[in-house]
């Protein structure tokens, strides 16, 4: 029997869940409305700097927002101060924000609550640990601070170190479920400059021929991006100079007509090398996937979305979520996507006197980035249905209680389902570069960038060259063709 006593209890316990709820909800509606924006929007003051050049007030932006500085965002902060540093010249302190960044990912470590707390509103919540391919570019970043300091030795331990990232990256991955993005040939690339640089001929052929097994199967086949023939040309030399006549031999066999466009470099002449890195890579908006609910059998539930392709069954028993959506037939979840930013030019020429060089394209940072995203979209997407049925199960019980309790939990789930938009915006969009000798002295380099339609900008830069040593040249092109959505 039930008596009047239980009963106001019962009413007491439901009045004081819908009160405690509606101030929750309602401060939570506060911060999620003030937090709907993507990443990208938030940051527009210092994506604007970055797109005037403007790099040391960028920086400023950074300092002063707090949002950036916040410890689940922290990361961020150092990945974006780091390549806006670099992008000023700033070699030394820009090396220091991404050496803190490099540590705040080795030290990375699960936080249960906020993880919990991120199946009930999003994973936004979570501090950003960074996408894969972002955890290896800091390496690349770091690498190139040191070639411009001229520390050849540091630059080499930094190169070595992506393909160690790469490794430790995958064997997280269970078997055929690893990412595509195993190997840079960039890196490899990179690795054989710089032994060439330090006279290591042997070592610097064994990079490039690595650099080639990787474009020619890996990086033609994701990104269709065939070996620069600069690569091609620097692998036939440093053959050469090592004394391995068959390998020699194989290789100009199968490129006779890049070796026979090799130029003799005389002992008065030095050897310049530059790298263009090009635009910005790819920020990140959320889709919405609307799934239809389905009864499996054995009393499964299952996920459906058509358009997608998605199937994704989720057992009814076991817990009390998937067992409420039985009665489901609707259901919405966010999912992140990534916006290419077109660079605003896609061509670049190094003039120095009369004679000219165009830089290749050797890296695909921007096809790296959607390769990547692609790979884990299972992942992503089993963590969205786990957070939605949790959402689901939580309104569930909360119902037992009281409807309207209930009915505020559920517009709570539907306010807070949104996808994590953050990313390392400051990027570029792809790396080109090229490399040939000059006479020893100095002298005043001209890049000319063309725009798809023929426009063109030029910028100079002043370098000294010593005859059989090695000089870095390196410039930045932040602007893009993106203009919001």
């Amino acid at each position: 029997m039930i008596t009047s006593n239980n009963m106001r209890k019962s009413s007491d316990i439901g009045s004081g869940l819908r009160h405690f709820l509606t101030v929750f909800l309602m401060i939570s509606m506060v911060g999620i409305l003030s937090g709907c924006a993507t990443y990208y929007q938030r940051n527009i003051a210092f994506q604007n700097a970055i797109a005037r050049g403007e790099f040391q007030e960028a920086v400023e932006h950074l300092e002063q927002d707090r949002a950036v500085r916040a410890r689940r965002n922290r990361l961020l902060f150092y990945l974006e101060k780091g390549s806006s540093l670099h992008m000023a010249d700033h070699f030394s302190t820009s090396n220091d924000a991404f050496e803190n960044a490099y540590l705040l990912v080795e030290d990375h470590m699960r936080n249960y609550g906020l993880e919990a707390l991120s199946f009930i509103t999003n994973p936004a919540v979570i501090p950003y640990p960074g996408e894969d391919f972002e955890r290896v570019q800091i390496h690349y970043f770091k690498a190139l601070n040191h070639v411009m300091m001229g520390n050849i030795q540091d630059a080499l331990v930094e190169c070595r170190r992506i393909n160690i990232k790469l490794n430790e990256i995958n064997d997280r991955y269970e078997a055929g479920k690893q990412n595509r993005y195993s190997g840079d040939a960039f890196a490899w690339t990179l690795m054989g400059l710089l032994f060439d640089a330090a006279g290591e001929f042997n070592n610097a052929f064994i990079s490039y021929r690595n650099a080639l097994n990787l474009y020619e199967t890996d990086y033609s086949r994701d990104y269709n991006l065939e070996a620069p023939e600069q690569l091609i040309r620097d692998l036939l030399t440093a053959a050469d100079r090592s004394g391995l006549r068959e390998e020699y031999a194989c290789y100009k066999s199968k490129h006779q007509h890049i070796a026979d466009s090799i130029p003799e470099q005389t002992a008065d002449e030095g050897t310049v090398v530059v790298f263009w890195n090009n635009g910005l890579g790819p920020i990140k908006t959320e889709d919405s996937l609307n799934f239809f609910i389905q009864r499996g059998a054995g009393g499964s539930v299952v996920f459906v979305n058509e358009d997608e392709g998605f199937w994704l069954p989720l057992p009814a028993t076991g817990t009390s979520a998937p067992a409420g959506l039985a009665g489901l037939r609707f259901i919405r979840m966010a999912l992140p996507r990534y916006v290419e930013r077109p660079p605003y030019f896609n061509h670049c020429v190094v003039s120095v006197e009369d004679r000219e060089y165009h830089l290749e394209k050797a890296q695909d940072i921007n096809g790296i980035a959607f390769l990547n995203l692609h790979d884990r979209m299972g992942r992503e997407l089993a963590q969205a249905l786990l957070r939605v049925a949790l959402k689901y199960g939580l309104e569930q019980a909360v119902r037992k209680q009281d409807e309207a309790a209930g009915m505020l939990v559920s517009l709570l789930g539907a306010i807070t389902e949104k996808a994590d938009t953050r990313n390392w915006q400051t990027l570029p969009h792809s790396i080109h570069y090229t490399r040939f000798a000059l006479p020893a002295g100095d002298h005043q380099i001209s890049f000319s960038r063309f725009t798809p339609d023929g426009r063109y900008h030029d910028t100079w830069q002043d370098i000294s060259v010593k005859p059989g040593e090695t000089v870095f040249a390196t410039l930045f092109d932040p602007q893009t063709r993106y203009r919001g959505y």
